[in-house]
């Protein structure tokens, strides 16, 4: 069983919130690794939530350098899991996922500009095998090859 909605800007936040609210487990794969990422994640982080990034800010905005640094930094101290993705190609992907078996894919980068301004799209699927794919291939991978 499958349940894929279709998200527009608001429906994407509100719906974020609330699964964000309710998971314990989170994956995320984002090309800019931002203040914003670290606020929205830091209460849910001292909370006991489990967050696994893969990321490759450094690498992609070295301009951003400082804040992808103190993001990085406060995101470990709460108990993160952050991987770089070395590839000799851009990753790309903007996925989210929360346990059991939510995984969010999209356009949205997790900046306050993308976020709150920027008309964004994404699909959220209620599906356990694809939660479990993608799961598998973070973690193994650290991104997509």
């Amino acid at each position: 069983m499958s349940d894929i909605i279709y998200l527009r800007d608001r429906e994407y936040r509100t719906a974020l919130v609330r699964d964000l609210a309710s998971a314990r487990i989170a994956h995320l794969s984002t090309v800019r690794l931002t203040r914003s990422v670290e606020f929205f994640f830091s209460s849910w982080l001292r909370n006991g939530g489990q967050l696994w990034v893969v990321t490759n800010a450094l690498r992609r905005w070295p301009a951003d350098l400082v804040e992808v640094i103190a993001a990085a930094a406060e995101l470990r101290a709460l108990g993160a899991q952050l991987t770089h993705y070395n590839a000799p190609y851009l990753l790309h992907s903007k996925l989210l996922t929360f346990a059991p078996d939510i995984v969010y894919l999209g356009s949205h980068n997790f900046t306050g500009q993308s976020l709150g301004k920027n008309i964004e799209r994404s699909i959220r699927v209620q599906n356990q095998q694809l939660y479990d794919t993608v799961v598998a291939d973070i973690r193994s991978q650290g991104g997509w090859f």
